[in-house]
């Protein structure tokens, strides 16, 4: 079920107005995450510089709060594996909000065709997967449990898999982040956000100022557990994270 919200004249001039300068920002942070790679190439704490420079210019142009609930929670419990709920591609605007240092997120292999960000997000150190070759998929997973355990940094994963438009229910769970956490014996740490369509509609070319509610909720956690509980950890990990879920409010600023 999408936003019902009907687009004003407001929220749509507000739309082409904004949205170049948000574009203008976003080449700016990526410009400057750049310059910043190629003296820490591929370091994992590139993604933390754009993404810092990025949510706060974008937030500030939009006129867009978010509010982070138990946020002392998100460096506590390092290494971990944060979970977020996936509504859209601008999940990689509220999110980042939350994003730490010495963290990578994992994605689909055709994240690197993407114009600008595909790149950007291979000089974050980020771990690509190919969903069609078992082979190399396995292998880029391997890679994520030594960062876990060697490197000691935290991932970031959508367990969804795909884009969630549903303002009501989180979509079914992929396994791949529990049996990572798993294998790695380190903790989920669920990190849920209200429905960012109601501020931002690409499709129906709509921004409104509002407040986004992120929550961060306990870790759980994984050691002593083996592959046998993976459904079982899943099934914890999405009640309590759909009920966030429904928690969760985006608060709508007055337009009048």
């Amino acid at each position: 079920m999408r936003s019902s919200i009907t687009p004003t004249f407001k929220s749509r001039a507000a739309f082409y107005l904004k949205l170049p300068l948000c574009l203008i920002w976003f080449v700016i942070a990526v410009v400057i995450t750049f310059v910043a790679a190629l003296i820490r190439w591929r370091h994992p704490s590139n993604g933390y510089i754009f993404t810092q420079l990025f949510t706060k210019g974008i937030t500030f142009i939009i006129g867009m709060k978010i509010v982070i609930h138990h946020q002392e929670r998100l460096l506590k419990h390092q290494p971990c594996i944060y979970i977020g709920n996936h509504q859209s591609m601008l999940d990689v605007l509220v999110h980042s909000t939350c994003y730490q240092t010495r963290t990578v997120a994992i994605g689909k292999k055709e994240i690197l065709w993407v114009p600008f960000f595909g790149f950007l997000f291979y000089l974050c150190s980020n771990i690509l997967i190919d969903r069609k070759h078992h082979e190399r998929a396995m292998r880029s997973m391997a890679m994520a449990k030594h960062w876990l355990q060697n490197r000691r940094i935290s991932i970031y994963m959508f367990p969804e898999g795909t884009r969630n438009k549903d303002l009501t229910e989180l979509l079914p769970f992929k396994k791949g982040a529990f049996y990572l956490a798993i294998h790695a014996q380190v903790p989920l740490l669920p990190v849920v956000a209200s429905p960012i369509g109601e501020l931002v509609d690409l499709k129906q070319h709509s921004i409104r100022q509002g407040t986004i509610n992120i929550e961060v909720l306990e870790p759980i956690p994984t050691t002593g557990l083996d592959e046998s509980h993976v459904d079982e950890l899943i099934h914890k990990t999405r009640v309590a994270m759909q009920s966030a879920f429904e928690r969760t409010k985006t608060v709508l600023k007055s337009e009048s």
